[in-house]
């Protein structure tokens, strides 16, 4: 059902479906939970994607880490075991990079740390880049990792599937609903059309 909608919302865009393979997964399994008929049709596969994370308000500790640590490390050995696979690209978040001495496994003391000072999908998010990174090196998976900013709708339709966060944002200024909060000159945070990225 997800696949046919998947082909309207690309059919109702002009784009063409004939060559998509659309299968289920689950990436907080091992092996993404991908059926054996499927994983035959995928054996070929040279050049992974994982965009995949689970984000929303009120995320807890152990539920963003499962999807957003263990997942990134399910998918990246999933990649892994593709004979042609050329590369595995690793789309993250937007400073998720910027301590690049994070080491995996995080230790206890320093992981409730980075959990307390940053919440749960932020903290996981900077876990599982360190994750992918450090396994991806010890195994020699080739990885291409991007940190795109904020993403925003398209840039000639508008469009954009996620209404959290940014979106409101950007609503709430356009309505003029947007309250004025103190800020500093110092905060920054670039933005990225989705068709872009």
């Amino acid at each position: 059902a997800r696949g046919d909608e998947l082909r309207t919302w690309l059919r109702e865009r002009h784009a063409d479906d004939s060559a998509l393979t659309v299968v289920q997964a689950d990436i907080t399994h091992p092996g993404l939970d991908i059926a054996d008929a499927d994983e035959a049709l995928l054996r070929s596969v040279r050049d992974v994607y994982n965009a995949a994370a689970l984000y929303r308000f009120g995320l807890g500790r152990d539920e963003a880490h499962q999807a957003n640590v263990t997942g990134a490390l399910n998918v990246l050995h999933w990649a892994a075991a593709r004979p042609q696979l050329r590369r595995l690209v690793h789309i993250s978040g937007y400073r998720v990079s910027v301590d690049a001495s994070l080491p995996y496994p995080v230790p206890e003391d320093q992981r409730s740390a980075l959990y307390q000072r940053h919440g749960a999908y932020e903290a996981s998010k900077r876990e599982g880049d360190a994750a992918v990174r450090t396994v991806a090196a010890q195994q020699g998976i080739p990885l291409t990792v991007v940190n795109p900013s904020g993403l925003i709708g398209h840039s000639v339709t508008g469009e954009a599937g996620q209404y959290i966060g940014l979106a409101d944002l950007a609503e709430r200024l356009w309505t003029g609903r947007l309250p004025a909060l103190a800020g500093s000159a110092r905060t920054f945070l670039p933005v990225v059309t989705v068709d872009h990225l």
